[in-house]
């Protein structure tokens, strides 16, 4: 699984950031108290969400990230500095800042390392906590066209409800909580509802976590199958495009404060 985070297409596809993601990350940085003037953002990845406070926040932070994959860092789009090393490694000594935010990455570890992020995570903050994780997801399997590997097209091992985050975080209290959403089509929303195997082709691009193959590179090569298949592909993107869309959760903004 580490290695998934260092292939450059990963990173490639991530530059693109689409208006949800915009918007994903001005409400993280709305989220910031104004007593806040040190911040740690752990498994920050390119930087996005440190690039939203730079631009959004009208007075100085000391800003700093947190980073494993070299790639990520390679192609980060802040000004910010990011420290490389492994969240399994990560040590800050008796530092201590205002807030640590830690966004999409909790969804993404083994239990025990989960639990020991978490720890270093209060470890490390003296006032505040931000997170995002998938709210109360229904995960899907999809695989690969090139090796066959199944997957959850964003990695996830688990969802949260908002009792889960108090569990992990019993010394903290829920500050401000804002839940995002995002427009679904019923092929989708019948496909996690059932937990419906389908192909990495379908819909946008998916990235192999075992292979790195960027399924719409592989959909628009002319060496991948026949020309039926590439037709029948085509004609699943039209449909879905096609469908009703409807409003449904997607993931959870927690601002946890110290008791």
């Amino acid at each position: 699984m580490k290695g998934y985070y260092e292939f450059e297409t990963h990173w490639k596809i991530a530059a693109d950031i689409s208006s949800y993601e915009l918007a994903r990350y001005k409400s993280g940085a709305d989220l910031i108290p104004d007593d806040v003037v040190s911040l740690v953002d752990i498994g920050c990845g390119n930087g996005g969400f440190l690039a939203s406070i730079e631009r959004q926040i009208g007075r100085d932070i000391k800003l700093q990230g947190f980073e494993r994959s070299a790639s990520a860092i390679s192609n980060k789009l802040c000004k910010t500095e990011i420290v490389k090393g492994d969240i399994d490694r990560l040590d800050f000594g008796n530092q201590k800042v205002d807030l640590v935010s830690c966004l999409a990455v909790l969804e993404h570890l083994p239990e025990a390392l989960e639990a020991s992020l978490i720890g270093k995570m209060i470890d490390l903050t003296s006032k505040y906590i931000l997170i995002d994780v998938p709210y109360k997801e229904r995960r899907v399997r999809v695989a690969c066209p090139s090796c066959g590997c199944r997957f959850d097209p964003h990695l996830h091992l688990r969802s949260y409800a908002i009792s889960d985050i108090e569990k992990r975080f019993p010394a903290f209290k829920v500050k401000k909580k804002l839940v995002l959403s995002g427009p679904e089509s019923l092929l989708t929303i019948l496909i996690r509802f059932f937990r419906i195997e389908v192909s990495a082709s379908l819909g946008g691009p998916k990235i192999c976590p075992q292979c790195g193959t960027n399924s719409k590179e592989v959909l628009d090569s002319a060496e991948v199958g026949n020309r039926g298949e590439r037709y029948d592909a085509r004609l699943k993107s039209l449909l879905k495009k096609i469908q009703p869309k409807f409003i449904l959760k997607r993931e959870v903004f927690l601002l946890l404060e110290k008791i």
